[in-house]
């Protein structure tokens, strides 16, 4: 090897026409993960970075060949790594910080991996090894999705000089050998892609592996050897300018229409269609780099087009980090503004990297240091990128994406065994298990990953994917689980698949459509069958709101469907009609619990990536389920049902927060039952201020309110328990006219509204028992003047009354003096070493516990007593 060559730059004249076709990839290509809908084909833009780096490296290596004879491969691999290194090290470092701040700790662990596959050039083969499908049951993209492709691309920068140089010291002057060897090379890549496709399968492996993709590269390469031979090896003399017109023509023809009208998947790509689409790139590389003054050269030879292709790697690096970070529910844009800001923000990015680090470096700026700084920068950059690699996700948990389902906990214990069944979101649910629900019951998760309700076999943009054979019996291995550990009850989450058209036999049913829906029941009534065969509880969670966050190829289509609101109720009418039909069944709506708020189901911190649960998402949802499944295992009749008390909490939040932090160790005298509804007071009548709306109670308070009658039947409670609370203070829009607080007719009111929710129970023979309010402190937080309506002790003094009056107008009627037990000294937030209520109003977990501690003995002596 020679040292004294001169720079590789000089080696190949500048065409800027190159520059502008690395423009139109890279476009390309960010309109394609920019989901621009015209332009599906866009991702072919990599096929023509491949062809281009493969003749460009193949023209560089043959031209020092023919100057030298050598070929200094120590200075190819320095010169590729100072080109490529350096904006590649700040794109990764600086997308784990990003990820460090705005990713959930289960996705750090996907980051991290990604990004040590990346730093080492071998991403395309952790997605492999990691099963990254098409159809891939996770809408969350790893940011480093995109560095699959130069994984391939520095794989062939270190394998091939040496291969290329073993042929040329071998064939010496036989160029046109070397030529046909690289072809064969092509076509043996484009064969062995087309032989393992599988037109029903997953072609992710054909699409991401070196070896079925080597073709683009070699194509390139070949074409770049074919522009050496001598003419006398081409038996002809040189084309006619008119051919390399229309060779020039039918190139970027190519591009075009491939971008326009190419799907993924679409089978022929596979079949030799990637290999053609190259030779026809080639075409046009080889036109463009022999500078001949052409329509098509001009055209890419145009000044926007030549600069954006100067960063195109830049761009490359950026766009895709940017597409996933700034999400449409992260920044509450679509459409178009989404694609603009987020190729703002990759422009800015990737000339920011040009100016900055990629065109010094390769001016020489290191070497102008002085020896040890020179030294420093040459050595530390790949190791402080691990290191702040390994930094930021230092936090990463399993994902749920590497869970299977788990085995069934042997059976033992006195606790009720609670199932948890379903797919990946279920999955997700059973890893936020709290201590509180694990004190109470036995749980175990029968979840299977990527599977719905029965077979699955989509059909999504007019495409059908391919069958996932794992899911095709989840019924039966549903029933041999639970014939060797049946549940007392069972949680269903099912959802994300069911609003996605399935393929059965060779119909395509429609969401939304008769067959589909009668499809559906069927298997959804089979799998509660294979559950809960003595007709034990089972409650399902009806489909929420979903922002799935997909945003490539067929996942996009399928996040497409799955966010449909229309597809969303489509199914929850499915699991009505089997509510209706099966006395065992209990819907859990999810769909209010998740979607009623602010964020409409957006909140990041619940839902990672739009479906799955967060851990803390998670143990939210197990404080909002378990008064639910305890009331459905009360209802069923438990064996020792007479030795336990239920005890049914009607009321606002307060109420509602007691329930959810019911001690476990009471539950072997007494199960709470819930009849409260978060975000709805006793009475659903709007509430006033000075005149002005406090809340506007929504349709569900009085839907809430209109249905607790049938509550009380379906849930047979022991005792009654009534609640007053802070809505009772406040004026009220009675019949459409605001009646002040403490007037005789908010009196004769709230007299009426008590005695209603009372005769719930006493007119059934249950005992009951009135709650009255206690003393508060909320915090005036800008809520003033409601904060003062709240704590006013004559308010509440006046409220207290009434509610006294009431009693002592029905003897069957017990009140709980709640007011008396915290408020006797007045407003003490510390008793007993137990800090009661963390906002002056709802208790705190230990301040729950210090409440029924008090209330359960009364309770039970309630339910001895006769009315």
């Amino acid at each position: 090897m020679t040292t004294d060559r001169r720079p590789e730059g000089r080696l190949l004249a500048y065409r800027p026409a190159l520059d502008g076709l690395r423009a139109v990839s890279v476009l390309g290509v960010m309109a394609y993960h920019g989901l621009v809908s015209w332009l599906p084909g866009g991702f072919l833009g990599v096929d023509v970075f491949f062809v281009l780096s493969g003749f460009l490296i193949t023209s560089l290596l043959v031209q020092e060949w023919k100057r030298w004879h050598h070929i200094d491969l120590v200075t190819f691999w320095a010169h590729r790594a100072r080109r490529l290194l350096p904006a590649l090290l700040v794109v990764v470092a600086l997308t784990c910080l990003v990820a460090w701040r705005l990713e959930p700790a289960e996705k750090l662990a996907t980051v991290r991996g990604d990004a040590l596959a990346t730093l080492f050039y071998v991403a395309n083969w952790q997605f492999i090894l990691k099963d990254q499908s098409y159809f891939e049951q996770y809408g969350d993209p790893s940011p480093f999705r995109h560095m699959w492709s130069l994984g391939i691309e520095e794989q062939y920068y270190l394998l091939f000089p040496l291969i290329l140089l073993g042929l040329l010291m071998a064939l010496r002057r036989q160029r046109r050998a070397l030529w046909l060897l690289l072809t064969l090379g092509a076509i043996g890549s484009a064969a062995l892609m087309a032989v393992q496709f599988d037109p029903v399968g997953d072609p992710s492996r054909l699409y991401y592996g070196t070896d079925t993709r080597a073709q683009e590269l070699l194509v390139g390469a070949a074409a770049a050897m074919l522009t050496q031979l001598p003419p006398r090896l081409l038996r002809g003399r040189s084309a006619p300018r008119a051919v390399w017109e229309l060779s020039a023509v039918l190139g970027l023809a190519a591009i075009v229409a491939a971008m326009l009208f190419a799907h993924d998947s679409d089978p022929w790509l596979y079949r030799g269609g990637f290999l053609g689409l190259s030779v026809l790139v080639a075409l046009l590389i080889v036109v463009a780099g022999r500078g001949e003054s052409t329509v098509v050269t001009w055209l890419l030879g145009r000044r926007p087009l030549v600069a954006i292709g100067m960063i195109s790697y830049g761009l490359y690096l950026w766009h895709w980090p940017v597409d996933v970070f700034l999400s449409q529910y992260r920044t509450g844009l679509e459409g178009p503004a989404l694609l603009a800001l987020r190729t703002g923000v990759a422009l800015a990015g990737a000339v920011a990297s040009y100016f900055l680090v990629e065109r010094p470096i390769r001016r020489g700026a290191i070497g102008r240091l002085p020896r040890l700084p020179r030294r420093a920068a040459i050595v530390a950059p790949l190791p402080v990128a691990a290191l702040v690699v390994l930094a930021t996700t230092a936090a990463a948990v399993a994902p749920a994406a590497t869970r299977w389902s788990l085995p069934p906990s042997e059976a033992g214990g006195d606790k009720p065994h609670l199932a948890v069944v379903g797919d990946s979101v279920a999955a997700t649910v059973a890893q936020g298990l709290t201590d509180r629900v694990s004190e109470a019951y036995r749980v175990t998760d029968h979840s299977t990953l990527g599977c719905g309700l029965g077979p699955k076999r989509l059909a999504v943009a007019g495409r059908t994917g391919p069958d996932f054979e794992q899911c095709d019996d989840t019924v039966g291995d549903l029933t041999v689980a639970f014939d060797q550990d049946p549940a007392d009850v069972s949680v269903v989450f099912y959802g994300a698949w069911e609003t996605v058209d399935h393929v059965v036999g060779d119909k395509r049913l429609k969401v939304g459509s008769q067959r589909y829906a009668r499809y559906l029941g069927g298997l959804l009534e089979d799998q509660i069958a294979a559950i809960a065969p003595d007709d034990q509880p089972v409650l399902i969670a009806n489909v929420p709101c979903y922002h799935d966050t997909s945003v490539t190829g067929d996942l996009a289509d399928i996040a497409h469907d799955r966010n449909s609101v229309d597809r969303q109720a489509a199914v929850n009418t499915v699991l009505a009609q089997v509510k209706a039909d099966l006395d065992n069944v209990t819907v859990l709506d999810l769909r209010t619990h998740l979607c009623s708020g602010p964020d409409q189901g957006e909140d990041l911190d619940v839902r990672y990536d739009g479906v799955h649960f967060t851990p803390d998402g998670a143990a939210d949802l197990w404080t909002w389920m378990l008064p639910q499944i305890d009331d459905a295992v009360a209802a069923s009749g438990p064996a020792d049902s007479e030795e336990v008390v239920r005890a049914m909490l009607l009321g606002d939040s307060v109420p509602y927060g007691l329930i959810a932090d019911f001690p476990p160790d009471a539950r072997k005298d007494l199960v709470p039952l819930d009849g409260t509804k978060l975000g709805c007071g006793l009475m659903p009548e709007a509430t006033y201020v000075d005149g002005r709306v406090l809340t506007e109670q929504p349709e569900q308070c009085d839907d809430h309110a209109a249905e607790l009658d049938a509550r009380v039947d379906s849930l047979q409670p022991d005792v009654g328990l009534v609640f007053l609370g802070i809505g009772e203070q406040f004026d009220r829009d009675i019949d459409g006219e605001i009646v002040p607080f403490r007037s005789e007719e908010y009196a004769v009111w709230l007299r009426s509204q008590i005695e209603a929710r009372l005769a719930l129970f006493s007119s059934r023979g249950i005992p009951v028992g009135l709650v009255n309010v206690p003393c508060h402190r909320v915090p005036d937080l800008g809520l003033a003047p409601q904060a003062t309506v709240i704590n006013d002790e004559e308010r509440i003094a006046w409220t207290n009354a009434i509610a006294a009056g009431v009693v002592a107008a029905h003897p069957e009627v017990q009140l709980v003096d709640l007011h008396d037990f915290l408020c006797r000294d007045g407003y003490d937030n510390e008793v007993d070493d137990v800090t009661l209520r963390y906002d002056g109003m709802h208790f705190t977990p230990d301040g729950s516990s210090y409440v029924w501690r008090w209330l359960v003995p009364q309770l039970l002596e309630a339910a001895r007593r006769t009315p």
